[in-house]
C-alpha cells in the first residue's frame, strides 16, 4: 500500500505541474479541441509517466582486495529468499500515520466510486421513466413530465417535455454535439480517476476545465450549423434557472454560463497559437529525468585471464554435496569421487598440499552436513573452503565465527543486528535490541528479497558500526546460505563504494590507502556468523 501511495503523489505532482502550465499557455484560447485533448492527455500521463523509468547502469570498478571485494548482484537469483516487503516496510518506517493515511485514502476513494455509482444509478433510473424517441443519427430522445434541465448521457439526450413541445432545436443540436464528440466517455473516465486523486484539488480544477471545453465544443457546434448567436444566448440565459443535478451527465444548462458567452464572442485563435502546447514535451523530459534511476554494478578490477587461471589452479580440489533424488539422501564425492563421512579425513590427510578447496552444494542440502565436512577440514593449516551452488550465480563469502571473534562487552544499545534462519529457511530479521522491531520471511517467496536487502542495508546504512550476527541452525539450506552471505557482502560493498564516490567523488579504485582506511574505518566489517556447534549448545 505503500508503494500504491507514493505512485498516487507522483500522479499528483504531475498532474499539477502540466495543468499549472496548460493555465499559462492555453487556457484562454478557442481551440477547443486542441485543449480538450491537451487536458486528457494531461491525465493519461500523470496515470502512466511513473511507470515509466529510464535506468542508467553505472559500472564501478573496485580494487581487488579482501576488504573491498566486490560480489555479483542477487537480482539475477534463481533461488531467493521471500517475505512480505509491505510489512517490513511498515516496520522499517515505524510511522503510525502511514496505515492511517493507507486507511483514509481507501475511505476517500470507496466514497467517490460510490457518488459516482449512485449518480449512474439515478440517470438511469430517468433513462427508464421517460418516453423515448430515437432519432436519426442514432441517439435516443428521452422526454420526462417533470422540470429538469436538459442534459445527455451516451446516446440519449434528456429534456423536460415544455422544451420538446416548444420544438427548441438550440437544446437539440447541443447535446447531439455532446453525443458526436463523445464526451460523455470521457466525463466517466474523468470522473474514475479522480476517485483516485479525491485528494489532489488540482484535479478537481483539471475535470472543472474539462467540462467547460465540452460545452465550448457543443455551443461551437451549434454556431456552425447556422444558429444566430443572440437566439442562442438568451437560450442559454432563460435555462439557467434550472439544473440536472447529475455531475457525470453533459447539461445544457451549464454552471460556467458567463463564461461561454464570453467564448462565443471571442474571435477565433490562430491555429499558430495552438503551437503553445508543444510546451508538453521539455514537461515530458523533465518528468522522464526525474523518475530515472541509477543502478551501479561493482566489478573487481583485475585481469579476467588471470584471475580464472587462479580459480582454476585453486579449485582443484572439489567437495561436493549432491542430494539424491530417489532417496533424499546427501552424498559426499571427492574430486569427482563418492566417498562416505568417515573417509572425508582419509582423503583431506593423504593430500600433500590442499590450498583453496571448492565446496559445491545443491541448494538444498542441509548446512549440518556441509558443516561437519568444514570441521573435518579445520584440523589442517593452510586450507581455505571457496562455496559455489549450481543453481544461484553468486560468490559468498564465510564470515568469521563468533566463537573465533573477541566480542566486546561494551557495544552500545541499538548497534546490534541479528539474521537468524531455522531448519525451515525462515528468517527472522531482528533489527535491533527491542522485541518488537523485527520482520520475518519465508524462503521460496518470488520478489521479495529485495525488502529484505533494503531494510538491512538501510539499518546499516544508519549504523555503519553495529556487529551484525548471522545464525544458521543445521537444517538452513545451503541456499539460503549462499544467497544471505552474498547480500550481506555485497552490502558493505556497495555502501563503500557510496561512501567513496559521496566524499572523495572518486570510486575505490582511484582512492590512497589512507582514504581506503578511513572508509575501512567508517564503514568497518563486523559480521560474524555464530558457529553450528555453539547454537547446538545452547538448544
Amino acid at each position: 500500500m505503500i508503494t500504491f501511495l507514493a505512485y498516487e503523489i507522483k500522479v499528483a505532482v504531475i498532474i499539477t505541474v502540466f495543468y499549472l502550465f496548460y493555465r499559462i499557455m492555453l487556457s484562454r484560447e478557442t481551440l477547443h479541441r486542441l485543449n480538450r485533448a491537451i487536458l486528457m492527455s494531461t491525465v493519461f500521463i500523470a496515470f502512466i509517466l511513473p511507470f515509466c523509468v529510464i535506468t542508467i547502469h553505472k559500472t564501478v570498478e573496485i580494487a581487488a582486495s579482501p576488504e573491498l571485494a566486490a560480489n555479483q548482484q542477487i537480482n539475477d537469483a534463481v533461488y531467493v529468499l521471500a517475505g512480505d516487503v509491505e510489512k517490513l516496510s511498515m516496520q522499517e518506517a515505524g510511522h503510525w500515520w502511514l496505515p492511517l493515511a493507507s486507511v483514509v485514502y481507501i475511505l476517500g476513494v470507496a466514497f467517490m466510486l460510490i457518488k459516482t455509482a449512485c449518480e449512474l444509478v439515478s440517470v438511469k433510473r430517468l433513462l427508464a421513466g421517460g418516453e423515448h424517441y430515437p432519432q436519426s443519427d442514432g441517439s435516443i430522445l428521452v422526454v420526462l413530465d417533470k422540470d429538469i434541465a436538459p442534459f445527455s448521457w451516451m446516446k440519449w439526450i434528456v429534456m423536460p417535455r415544455e422544451d420538446y413541445e416548444r420544438g427548441n432545436s438550440h437544446i437539440l443540436l447541443h447535446e447531439k454535439a455532446h453525443i458526436a464528440f463523445g464526451h460523455a466517455w470521457n466525463v466517466l473516465l474523468v470522473d474514475l480517476l479522480a476517485s483516485l486523486q479525491w485528494f489532489n484539488p488540482t484535479m478537481w480544477y483539471l475535470r472543472s476545465d474539462l467540462r467547460a471545453i465540452f460545452e465550448y465544443e457543443a455551443d461551437d457546434a451549434v454556431l456552425r450549423n447556422g444558429a444566430n448567436i443572440k437566439e442562442y444566448q438568451y437560450s442559454l440565459i432563460r435555462k439557467a434557472v434550472s439544473e440536472s443535478g447529475y455531475s457525470i451527465t453533459n447539461s445544457f444548462n451549464h454552471s460556467i454560463l458567463k463564461n461561454r458567452i464570453t467564448m462565443m464572442s471571442k474571435s477565433k485563435s490562430t491555429v499558430y497559437r495552438g503551437l503553445r502546447a508543444l510546451y508538453m514535451l521539455p514537461l515530458l523530459v523533465v518528468a522522464l529525468a526525474c523518475n530515472s534511476r541509477t543502478e551501479t554494478e561493482y566489478k573487481v578490477s583485475e585481469n579476467e585471464q588471470e584471475s580464472n587461471a587462479m580459480i582454476q589452479e585453486e579449485t582443484a580440489r572439489t567437495i561436493a554435496f549432491n542430494i539424491d533424488a530417489g532417496s533424499g539422501d546427501t552424498f559426499i564425492y571427492y574430486d569427482g569421487v563418492r566417498i562416505a563421512f568417515d573417509e572425508v579425513a582419509t582423503r583431506i590427510s593423504s593430500e600433500d598440499t590442499l590450498g583453496l578447496i571448492l565446496f559445491t552444494a545443491d541448494k538444498d542440502v542441509r548446512l549440518g552436513c556441509i558443516h561437519d565436512v568444514r570441521n573435518e577440514l579445520g584440523k589442517y593449516q593452510d586450507v581455505k573452503v571457496k562455496y559455489q551452488c549450481p543453481q544461484i550465480k553468486q560468490n559468498p563469502r564465510k564470515f568469521p565465527n563468533g566463537s573465533e571473534t573477541l566480542v566486546t562487552s561494551n557495544v552500545r544499545s541499538g548497534l546490534q543486528c541479528y539474521v537468524k534462519v531455522n531448519d525451515d529457511d525462515r528468517i527472522l530479521l531482528q533489527l535491533g535490541t527491542g522485541n518488537n522491531d523485527f520482520a520475518v520471511f519465508d524462503a521460496g517467496k518470488e520478489n521479495s528479497m529485495h525488502g529484505f536487502r533494503n531494510s538491512l542495508k538501510s539499518r546499516i546504512k544508519q549504523n555503519p558500526e553495529c556487529e551484525l550476527w548471522l545464525r544458521f541452525d543445521r537444517g538452513t539450506t545451503f541456499g539460503a546460505y549462499v544467497v544471505i552471505q552474498d547480500i550481506v557482502s555485497s552490502i558493505y560493498d556497495e555502501l563503500r563504494c557510496e561512501y567513496a564516490e559521496s566524499n572523495y567523488s572518486k570510486s575505490l579504485d582511484q582512492l590512497s590507502q589512507t582514504e581506503i582506511d578511513d572508509i575501512i574505518g567508517k564503514i568497518p566489517l563486523r559480521v560474524y556468523e555464530e558457529d553450528l556447534a555453539d547454537v547446538e549448545k545452547r538448544k
